[in-house]
């Protein structure tokens, strides 16, 4: 026994050092010593090393021992190698009941989205540890694949699905927990069911903070204003309430960081992995500032440049110096580089001032700064101005999306179509519109489901609890649902906007 105990040990070292000469030892000790368990364990473990799966299933399964962990973790690795996937996972769950270890928790994980049973993976982490850092992802994908079957008229493939999500989540969470993701899963269930009055809260939320700025903009009809505007008391306090359940945030202003209050609002967005978008028009980013921003969870800083000509910038921002601009688009890339959650956006505004703007040179000027996405929209007042469309749409849009696509940079249009202009993806005029189930936004003086949509309440008449479920929304939701969507704005009811903005 002496001399075997004496083998086994120069074996165990020799694996390390020549796996050949290790597995011919130990052949000879089993030869010598069939069915030793210490013997067969070491022999089964180098023929893994050696990626002969089925000789090292073999040999281990030789070995009756069902107390022996360190065999069960080995054969679980070797069951996942040879796909038995079954046998990997049921190995590793009779393991992390002996001791949670974090890498057999993985494993199961792994071996569960392998299996694409991400349901069970998110079941198997709410129950052992909530903690756990892949959660949040893994639910988070688990529940986008729901909401795309439903947007894609899908509801009833997955409905039972969404049911059983979510009272997972009520059985494996408290009340306070996962608020989003209940909230997600709720609405996706009303829509499905085509309700028209939500006990689920907006998803998406974009907020007018102030109208202060430091420019006068020509286009801009927030700083036109005979008022000054500050968001409410009462509004602050609301948001925060609803931001637990929010997926997305837009903040705009006037200027947003002249908001005192807008860091606060901030790092509460943060705290509940919200998504934030900030509109600004860049002028007063400063070290400190972008520090802070740095520290979001999620952010596109959305940096409103109508023309890359100084002449033609400054006669549109009123106020603006150029150099300016740019000097702080070159202290935010050294800031943020290589950051992932900081993305920086570009919005541009075609309207009469810039209609002779080169929009091409957006495309150099977009990989030297390395922006991520580019919106090219047309001022409001220019809705029905066929000579600023055309020119933007025959000059511009298609060579605009060939190359940004080419640079992996994202591009929307939120400019209509228009007659000599030949495109296939116009969105259908049956197209189900979502925005009055998942979005709300206040501006300086009225509530909407959007930008583009009709008024469904007045600043500080009510609460935004009421005004989501008010007569005026049910009636619109009503509408669409029916397809007769009269008191839909007119840029969506005559189909001249692309399908990138129902997107959210």
């Amino acid at each position: 026994m002496k001399n075997l105990n004496e083998s086994l040990e120069a074996g165990k070292q020799l694996i390390n050092k020549n796996i050949d000469e290790a597995l011919i030892l130990f052949e000879n000790l089993n030869k010598k010593n069939p069915n030793t368990e210490e013997v067969l364990f070491e022999l089964g473990k180098i023929y893994y090393i050696k990626q002969n799966f089925l000789k090292s299933e073999t040999i281990l399964k030789q070995i009756n021992n069902k107390n022996n962990y360190n065999l069960s973790l080995l054969l679980a690795k070797v069951y996942k190698a040879l796909n038995k996937n079954f046998s990997s996972l049921k190995n590793f769950l009779t393991l992390y009941k002996q001791s949670k270890n974090i890498e057999i928790e993985e494993e199961i994980v792994n071996l569960f989205l392998t299996n694409k049973q991400d349901y069970l993976a998110i079941k198997f982490l709410l129950k052992y540890n909530k903690e756990n850092n892949n959660l949040n992802n893994i639910l988070k994908i688990y529940i986008n694949n729901i909401t795309k079957k439903v947007a894609n008229n899908k509801f009833e493939a997955v409905k039972k699905e969404i049911i059983k999500a979510m009272e997972l989540l009520d059985n494996h969470t408290c009340d306070n927990e996962y608020l989003k993701e209940k909230n997600i899963l709720l609405n996706e269930y009303e829509i499905g069911n085509k309700k028209v009055i939500l006990k689920s809260k907006p998803r998406y939320l974009t907020v007018t903070l102030t109208n202060k700025c430091i420019l006068k903009c020509r286009m801009c009809k927030t700083v036109k204003l005979k008022y000054d505007f500050i968001l409410s008391e009462s509004y602050f306090n609301e948001i925060k309430r609803l931001i637990p359940y929010l997926q997305r945030i837009v903040w705009l202003g006037g200027e947003v960081f002249l908001y005192n209050r807008f860091f606060e609002l901030f790092d509460i967005s943060n705290l509940y992995r919200v998504k934030q978008n900030i509109a600004t028009n860049g002028l007063l980013l400063n070290k400190n500032n972008i520090k802070k921003l740095l520290e979001s969870y999620d952010l596109e800083l959305n940096l409103s440049i109508d023309s890359l000509t100084k002449s033609t910038y400054e006669k549109i921002r009123v106020g603006a110096k150029f150099e300016n601009l740019i000097n702080n688009i070159e202290l935010l890339n050294s800031l943020i580089r290589d950051k992932k959650n900081i993305r920086l956006y570009i919005n541009v505004v075609v309207s009469e001032w810039n209609m002779e703007e080169n929009f091409i040179n957006y495309i150099d000027f977009c990989k030297k700064y390395n922006v991520k996405q580019i919106y090219f929209t047309l001022d409001m007042h220019e809705i029905n101005n066929m000579k600023i469309i055309d020119n933007f749409n025959i000059k511009y849009r298609k060579i605009l999306e060939k190359e940004f696509n080419n640079l992996n940079i994202n591009v929307v249009f939120l400019i209509p179509f228009s007659n000599v202009y030949s495109i296939e993806n116009k969105i259908n005029l049956k197209q189900f519109c979502l925005q009055p189930w998942k979005s709300m936004m206040i501006d300086c003086s009225t509530i909407r489901f959007t930008d583009l949509c009709s008024e469904i309440g007045k600043m500080e008449k009510d609460s935004l609890e009421n005004i989501w479920n008010c007569q005026k929304s049910i009636d619109l939701r009503n509408q669409i649902l029916i397809y007769q969507n009269t008191k839909c704005g007119n840029i969506c009811k005559n189909n001249n906007l692309d399908f990138q903005r129902f997107k959210m």
